[in-house]
């Protein structure tokens, strides 16, 4: 730059502006480029979410199933013993306890309908 305007060397503050000039031309210049139609490929890849929401499995329970697991949940409860109830309700929890396999073949039967597959 200072080669093509030697004139600049002594003016500082003429160098100053000319410089912030041509950079924020520059830099309008590549941004302009990159949102131009016709240089879509410089872009990053984007997609709509709504788009492709479809291809991103969901993970846990749709509404519904949530809901009818919730009655068959009541239905379970409703069906045991007091003791068996707070087995069930420590199997829920996720929690350890002697007796948890065979609560869990008592139980199975009421939940066949949310098998995975």
């Amino acid at each position: 730059m200072l080669e093509r305007h030697p004139e600049l060397v002594g003016d500082e503050a003429r160098l100053y502006r000319y410089f912030k000039t041509k950079f924020s031309s520059y830099l309008k210049d590549v941004l302009r480029r990159q949102e131009s139609q016709k240089r879509q490929f410089d872009k990053m890849a984007y997609e709509e979410i709504g788009d492709v929401a479809h291809a991103i499995p969901a993970g846990g329970l749709w509404l519904d199933d949530y809901v009818a697991y919730r009655e068959v949940l009541v239905q379970v409860e409703e069906a045991l013993s007091e003791a068996d109830r707070k087995q069930f309700q420590a199997l829920v929890r996720g929690e350890r306890f002697k007796g948890r396999q065979a609560l869990l073949r008592k139980v199975r039967p009421y939940f066949s309908g949310f098998d995975q597959g």
